[in-house]
C-alpha cells in the first residue's frame, strides 16, 4: 500500500549513487486508482430481468417525502439482474446501497438506469466495486450510488442488481433504496460511492450531512508521505479504504479505532451511520483526516543534533511505516546506529542519507552481518556511519513492512564504533651486537594472536629491555609487519615509538626488533617486551566488546 521513494541509493557508505531506488519494505503497497468496470451487455430491457417486489422493510424517515425500502433477493445465473422501478420529481434524490452476499466468489454490481416507455434501459450511474469481505466482521463493503433528478418533468428510473461474477440460488443480497426531496441532502451529493467521491484535503474540515439511513458519503484524499492518520466524523462512522487492484477496495491497515497506516496514493474515506433504518438520526457532521505521525518525511525529520549528545530518540508511533532522523558528526567519527528488530513486523530497513537526501547506505533486518543480540536477548540491526568532515549532516530513515503488527514503539540509537585495547608480549631469544653495527633481528609473530581484537589498528608501541653493559649511542628499531623500521634512541631500558592511529598499521602482524650501537664493545639485549595499544572497530567483533 505505499512505495517510499528516496532520491538515490547505494549499497553502503562510499558506494556510487544510483537515483530513483525505492525502499523495499514499502514497495508495492500504494493505493491504486479505481477503474469502473464495463457493463456486461450493450443494450437491455426490463423484460430481461426480474422485478423485486414486496420489500421486507419500508419506513418513512424525517418526513413524509422521505421513504426507505429494503429488498432482498437471489440471482441464480451469472449475467442476470433484478430490479426495482420508481419515479423522481424535480430535485429529488435516490440513494441506494447494495449489500453483496457474504461470499467472496460472488460479485454483484449496482446500476441506475432511465426507463423508456417500452422498458428499454440506459445506464446513467453505476457502482462496480469488487466484492470485499471484511476479515474482522465478515460483512461486505456496500456498492452504493446516488442521483439527483434535475428536470422539472418527472422521470422513470430503475435500479438494477446484476450478477457480474458468479451466482447463487441461496446466497441473498440486500438492496436498500431511499427517495428524498430537495433541501434534505447536502451540496456534496451525489457522492455515495468512491467513483463519485468528493475531493478532500488532509488536515482540513469537510462539512456534510447524512439524510437517510443508507446515505453514505465518500471522499478522496491524496497522501504522499507514509504515516499514521486518524479519521473522524463526529457521531457518524468514518473509515479509510484503499484500492488493491482494478475496482476492489479494502479497509486500510487499522492501527487502533479510527487510526490507520497509510502509504502513498489516493485513499477513499467513507462516512456513514451504523444504525439501522429505525434507529437512524438525521444530522450534520464535520469530517477530519489528521496526520498523527511524527517525522514521517525528510522535511520533518527529528533533529538529534550532534550524535554524541543525541541520547534516546523519540519513539516511532505504533503503526507508522517510516520515520526520519537528522544528526551531525565530525571528521573521523565512526558511528553505528541501531533499532530493535521485531519478528512480527516483517521486513525492516534502515537507510542512511546524506545532507541532500541522497541514499548512501542501507541495512536490512534479514542480513545476519547487520544483526546483533544484546545481553538482554533483544535483537537489533545496525548501519555504519563514517564522517569525513566537521558538522557533516546525515539522515536516517527506518522503514517497516507491517507496522500495524508491532505492539510497541521503537526508537533509534547512535553509538561510537571505536574501542581501545592493550597487551604486553615478549620477544624470545637475545639480540647480540658486536659494536658499531646492527644486532641480529628478533621476530614476534602476532598474526594469530587471540588477545588482539580483529582488524585492530596500532595507536602506540613501547619496548622495554635489559642490556649486558651500559653503553651509549643505542638506537632501538621496531618494524611492525613490514611497514618499515621505526627508530628511537634508547635509554633507561624503555623506548616509545612514534606510531599513530592515522598510519593504519594493523596490530595482527609479525614484529621485528633490532638495535644499533655506536660503541666498540660487544653487548647483548635480553628480556625484551613489547607493549601495544590499539583501537578496533566493533563492526568486526559483532558489535560487541572484544573478549579474547
Amino acid at each position: 500500500m505505499g512505495s517510499l521513494v528516496v532520491p538515490a541509493a547505494a549499497a553502503d557508505v562510499g558506494s556510487s549513487v544510483e537515483p530513483g531506488v525505492s525502499v523495499g519494505a514499502l514497495e508495492g503497497r500504494s493505493s491504486q486508482e479505481l477503474s469502473v468496470q464495463s457493463v456486461p451487455m450493450s443494450s437491455f430491457n426490463l423484460d430481461q430481468g426480474k422485478e423485486l417486489t414486496a420489500p421486507n422493510q419500508g419506513i418513512a424517515i424525517m418526513s413524509a417525502d422521505s421513504v426507505t425500502n429494503k429488498y432482498e433477493g437471489t440471482i441464480a445465473a451469472e449475467g442476470q439482474f433484478q430490479y426495482v422501478t420508481f419515479a423522481l420529481g424535480e430535485n429529488q434524490i435516490v440513494q441506494a446501497t447494495l449489500e453483496n452476499p457474504q461470499n467472496p466468489a460472488l460479485n454483484y454490481d449496482l446500476y441506475l438506469c432511465t426507463v423508456s416507455d417500452t422498458g428499454d434501459l440506459e445506464i446513467i450511474a453505476s457502482c462496480t466495486l469488487g466484492t470485499y469481505v471484511d476479515p474482522q466482521t465478515g460483512k461486505t463493503l456496500d456498492d452504493a450510488l446516488s442521483y439527483i433528478h434535475t428536470d422539472a418533468t418527472a422521470g422513470a428510473y430503475a435500479l438494477l442488481v446484476m450478477a457480474t461474477q458468479g451466482s447463487s440460488a441461496t446466497d441473498k443480497f440486500y438492496l436498500t433504496v431511499s427517495l428524498d426531496t430537495a433541501g434534505s441532502y447536502d451540496a456534496n451529493e451525489p457522492n455515495d460511492n468512491p467513483f463519485a467521491a468528493t475531493n478532500a484535503a488532509i488536515g482540513s474540515e469537510i462539512s456534510g450531512s447524512l439524510n437517510v439511513a443508507n446515505d453514505q458519503d465518500w471522499y478522496i484524499i491524496q497522501n504522499a508521505d507514509p504515516g499514521v492518520f486518524a479519521a473522524d466524523a463526529g457521531d457518524y462512522k468514518a473509515e479509510i479504504y484503499y484500492a488493491t487492484s482494478g475496482n476492489t477496495l479494502a479497509l486500510a491497515d487499522l492501527t487502533s479505532a479510527g487510526t490507520y497506516t497509510l502509504y502513498q496514493g489516493p485513499y477513499y474515506v467513507k462516512v456513514y451511520s451504523d444504525a439501522d433504518i429505525n434507529g437512524f438520526v438525521y444530522g450534520d457532521y464535520t469530517l477530519t483526516v489528521q496526520d498523527m505521525s511524527q517525522s514521517s518525511s525528510i522535511d520533518t525529520a527529528y533533529n538529534m543534533g550532534y550524535w554524541k549528545y543525541a541520547g534516546l530518540s523519540p519513539s516511532i508511533p505504533v503503526g507508522q511505516p517510516i520515520v526520519y532522523y537528522r544528526f551531525t558528526a565530525n571528521a573521523g567519527d565512526k558511528i553505528y546506529a541501531y533499532v530493535n528488530r521485531y519478528e512480527n513486523s516483517g521486513y525492516q530497513e534502515l537507510y542512511l542519507l546524506n545532507a541532500n537526501g541522497e541514499q548512501i547506505g542501507k541495512s536490512i533486518s534479514t542480513d545476519p552481518n547487520r544483526v546483533i543480540t544484546d545481553h538482554n536477548n533483544i535483537t537489533k540491526f545496525v548501519i555504519n556511519i563514517d564522517a569525513t568532515q566537521n558538522n557533516q549532516v546525515f539522515y536516517l530513515a527506518v522503514a517497516r513492512e507491517d507496522p500495524q503488527n508491532i505492539t510497541s514503539s521503537m526508537s533509534i540509537l547512535l553509538r561510537d564504533r571505536m574501542r581501545s585495547g592493550y597487551s604486553t608480549f615478549e620477544f624470545s631469544g637475545t639480540a647480540y651486537n658486536s659494536g658499531f653495527s646492527y644486532s641480529n633481528i628478533l621476530t614476534l609473530d602476532l598474526t594469530n594472536e587471540d588477545s588482539i581484537a580483529p582488524n585492530a589498528i596500532l595507536t602506540d608501541a613501547k619496548v622495554e629491555y635489559k642490556i649486558s653493559d651500559g653503553v651509549g649511542g643505542l638506537s632501538l628499531e621496531l618494524n611492525p609487519g613490514g611497514y618499515g623500521w621505526f627508530e628511537k634512541r634508547g635509554g633507561a631500558g624503555t623506548v616509545y615509538f612514534d606510531i599513530e592511529e592515522e598510519m593504519g598499521i594493523l596490530a595482527h602482524v609479525p614484529y621485528y626488533f633490532r638495535y644499533y650501537q655506536s660503541a666498540f664493545m660487544s653487548t647483548e639485549m635480553y628480556d625484551i617486551t613489547l607493549d601495544l595499544d590499539w583501537e578496533y572497530d566493533i563492526q568486526y567483533t559483532g558489535y560487541d566488546e572484544w573478549e579474547p
